[in-house]
């Protein structure tokens, strides 16, 4: 337990979270959460204030959050949840009022509730959709925006839950606690000044602050000589103090760092105004690994000593880049269009988002060494992949980590190539580069690797298990992008191929179409060509209309049989010269009726067997095989009966010259609405006067 005095100084002196915690950059952190796994969040004080929300649920904000009654309710949830947090629970799961899931820790900064931790808005298992269409009714809303909100709210296990709950908590604790420690530190060093020279003075109470900083602390000289470490500053960079004092400040910078740290160091001592006080950088540790982290300096008044606090952020900033790197590569499968492109644009962002050095993706060959064939990278390859070789089958060169997870399904890490014996057949490619470790994430199909994601770092022991987890989900997410993009490319192949074979289908069909018409032009010379040239006037009616291709496709195959029927009437009949008998005329008027029988059982994509029976049908009922009128003839009917009117009218027949085309333009018009649908006409109309269509 704190004692009094400190429990004081939290909940009166620091009673602000903005004053603890980088809200900016927590809140980015916390959004990308949100991105890679649709929870909502926030962090509310114990006053109430929400410092961070993202990714809230339209089904609370359009809806909950807006009626009087259901806001009502939230408000009372939202008040339960938090009471059973003041009673030292460690989760807070409720059902809320309006029937939505939601669940918070408490924030303990230095052994001090401050603020508690939320994620909703979801449920545990599929939502009882009567209740929410019940609700729905109940308070007025739009059923069906309601509905199409709730379909939004994603269902989790209760074991999920609590780790991310159990996660981000911790991290914002973690990074919480690291502040308040600075703000100790000043508030510290500024009751040293208003204490006066003499307190300053006391070498042993200075000792004692300067070691109770709780980070990394150094006295650096106007020359950046050091001259003082406390024992955090030792544990971080793992060495003793002798082996720290006396050496320049810039001996523990990384060289692309070294300028802009000298031109702050002396520039502060010139103008303090001008250069920052608080500002990320990197310190190198004993083994050569980089710390990352923030650094604060401040001048000690009345002297030109500086001293500089560095708060390690580099598990931090792990997580964040890893968090990073899945979220880029979740939005890259909602664009990528093929798999190739998915490959391609996943290495890219793992490195150009995650701050990586190289990553590429394998996939194991179906040879006989099975050997892997590296499909896409990104990063400083260098020729690198050219060299790789890698063969699961050879003894040596197939048991390294790429190997290693393809075979074992598992991730590979290997923290330092120069310590990992596995590695030897690539140690020497790899640290010319400056490759110095790795991380290989197996991709799964029916618990069988068919290729690996290798992520490599110019730096040791880069992967924590934090890290490692993300990376691993990340890796789960791109295989289950390549497997819809393989579905759908099998989807759309099998399409294709089915396309292909109807295409094939069609043509064949075609070809026995023309060469049933033409077995009726060989018995009817005088007609010859009519049932063409009928189809060719039908379809540029219907093109005129408007049409669809497959419709006009189906009025084409019509118009090249509509006469077919005729195959039963005697050639005498068809070739008589002169006027028909009575019984002649019948006999002809019953080849609808015989084509329809012809063809009726031909499997057509199109009614062309009842477009044959009623191409003789009139608007008005007077027409035949059935009499039909108006709107109960097929508009391919009607389209047929015109053409095959204006060409029977302009073509020669045994038993009537040709009129011209003249006279069959007339008898459209004077017969439009009365025999002939009246679009029809105006169609074919348009194409003979205004578009010079012939006959042919």
């Amino acid at each position: 337990m704190l004692a009094e005095s400190e429990l004081k100084y939290h909940s009166e002196d620091i009673i602000d979270l903005k004053e603890i915690l980088d809200i900016e950059k927590l809140s980015s952190l916390l959004e990308q959460l949100y991105s890679a796994t649709g929870l909502a969040n926030s962090i509310v004080d114990l006053k109430g204030n929400i410092m961070h929300k993202a990714g809230w649920q339209s089904i609370c904000t359009e809806f909950h959050r807006k009626h009087p009654i259901s806001s009502q309710r939230c408000l009372e949830s939202d008040t339960i949840l938090a009471n059973k947090l003041k009673e030292k629970e460690k989760y807070s799961i409720y059902i809320c009022h309006n029937g939505m899931v939601d669940a918070a820790n408490p924030i303990i900064i230095d052994g001090v509730h401050v603020a508690n931790f939320f994620i909703g808005q979801f449920f545990f298992e599929t939502p009882d959709k009567d209740f929410f269409i019940k609700q729905a009714e109940e308070l007025g809303f739009d059923k069906d925006k309601y509905m199409q909100a709730l379909e939004e709210c994603r269902v989790y296990d209760k074991e999920t839950i609590f780790r991310f709950l159990d996660f981000f908590s911790g991290l914002i604790e973690m990074v919480g606690e690291a502040a308040l420690k600075t703000i100790k530190q000043k508030k510290q060093a500024a009751e040293l000044v208003i204490a006066g020279k003499e307190l300053l003075a006391s070498e042993n109470y200075y000792r004692t602050i300067f070691e109770d900083t709780g980070a990394a602390t150094m006295i650096i000289e106007e020359d950046m000589t050091i001259t003082m470490v406390n024992e955090e500053c030792q544990r971080l960079l793992g060495y003793a103090k002798e082996d720290l004092i006396g050496k320049k400040w810039t001996d523990f910078i990384p060289g692309d760092l070294v300028e802009n740290t000298n031109e702050y160091h002396h520039t502060r001592r010139v103008n303090p105004a001008a250069v920052p006080r608080k500002y990320q950088t990197r310190l190198i540790d004993w083994q050569g690994k980089y710390k990352d982290g923030l650094l604060a300096v401040d001048i000690i008044p009345g002297t030109t000593k500086s001293v500089a606090t560095f708060i390690d952020f580099t598990v931090f900033n792990r997580i964040d880049r890893a968090l990073k790197a899945t979220n880029a590569v979740n939005m890259a499968m909602l664009r990528a269009e093929n798999e190739e492109e998915l490959l391609r644009i996943v290495c890219q962002k793992v490195v150009e988002v995650g701050g990586y050095c190289l990553a590429w993706i394998g996939y194991v060959q179906a040879d006989q060494q099975q050997t892997l064939q590296p499909i896409a990278y990104a990063g400083k390859d260098n020729g690198y992949l050219a060299k790789l070789d890698i063969a699961l089958q050879d003894p040596k060169r197939g048991r390294g980590p790429t190997g290693t997870a393809i075979r074992t399904g598992q991730l590979a890490v290997s923290r330092d190539f120069k310590k990992d014996d596995t590695f030897k057949p690539w140690l020497k490619d790899a640290l010319r580069r400056g490759f110095k470790s790795s991380i290989v994430l197996p991709l799964m199909d029916d618990n069988k690797a068919f290729g690996a994601l290798s992520i490599y770092s110019t730096e040791t022991d880069q992967f924590d298990s934090d890290e490692e987890k993300l990376l691993t989900e990340m890796a789960g997410d791109l295989t289950y992008g390549i497997m819809s993009l393989r579905a759908h490319i099998d989807k759309n192949q099998t399409a294709q191929e089915l396309e292909k074979s109807l295409e094939k289908m069609r043509r064949i069909l075609m070809q026995a179409v023309a060469s049933l018409g033409a077995t009726l032009d060989t018995r009817d010379p005088y007609t010859a060509g009519h049932q063409r040239r009928v189809g060719e006037l039908a379809t540029a009616i219907a093109e005129e209309m408007g049409f669809s291709k497959d419709q006009i496709e189906g009025i084409s195959v019509a118009g090249n049989l509509h006469d077919i029927g005729k195959i039963n009437v005697p050639s005498e009949i068809l070739n008589k010269p002169g006027k028909l008998s009575d019984i002649e005329v019948a006999l002809i008027k019953t080849h609808p009726q015989a084509g329809y029988e012809i063809v009726k059982d031909i499997e057509f994509p199109w009614p062309v067997g009842e477009v044959i029976l009623q191409h003789h049908e009139r608007m008005n009922g007077s027409g035949y095989i059935r009499g039909l009128a108006g709107e109960d003839i097929l508009m391919e009917a009607r389209i047929m009966g015109v053409a095959d009117v204006v060409e029977a009218m302009a073509s020669h027949r045994p038993y009537q010259p040709a009129l011209g085309i003249d006279k069959a333009l007339e008898e459209i018009s004077q017969n439009r609405g009365i025999l002939y649908d009246p679009d029809v006409v105006d169609a074919c109309l348009k194409l003979f006067k205004e578009q010079s269509f012939k006959l042919e």
